[in-house]
């Protein structure tokens, strides 16, 4: 995996808010803290891929089953829900990929 550069962060304005603490002054619990945090991001991460999947799931399914015009209505909706999750996913994916790469203890 290779090294996220300045601008990247950047352009997620992201700053770890460790990185105003020296690596000796970190103990123990504030190092679980941040695998604490990177975890329930991950966790977050997977929720919004959940959704996705399964809104665009049953879209698909009340696209191709339902003949009434609000069940088409309903399927429009729920495919955005869908699209609009796993983007947000997508996103919270690289941040997360992108915040991992620049750690280290």
């Amino acid at each position: 995996m290779k090294k996220a550069t300045t601008s990247q962060l950047e352009c997620y304005q992201l700053d770890s808010p460790y990185t105003s603490f020296a690596k000796e002054s970190l103990i123990l619990r504030d190092q679980l803290a941040v695998d604490r945090s990177i975890l329930a991001s991950e966790r977050t991460m997977l929720g919004f891929a959940k959704v996705g999947v399964m809104s665009l799931l049953l879209a698909t399914l009340l696209f191709h089953l339902a003949f009434e015009i609000w069940f088409q209505i309903l399927g429009g909706l729920l495919l955005f829900l869908g699209i609009f999750s796993l983007r947000l996913c997508i996103r919270q994916f690289r941040k997360f990929m992108l915040l991992n790469s620049e750690r280290t203890y």
